[in-house]
């Protein structure tokens, strides 16, 4: 049960992100914080 929670969490998370970065791209405010952070949350999806 407590997995399952984490799982959706991580799914909500991801979700939000990504709307974050459509609404960053879309403004093309792409911050340099965006750009750092973006590779490092590219892998930890692939990680799980």
């Amino acid at each position: 049960m407590e997995e399952a929670r984490h799982y959706q969490s991580k799914i909500v998370e991801s979700v939000l992100f990504n709307v974050n970065l459509k609404n960053a791209l879309i403004s093309s405010s792409l911050s340099p914080v965006t750009c750092h952070l973006l590779p490092m949350f590219l892998q930890e999806q692939k990680k799980s």
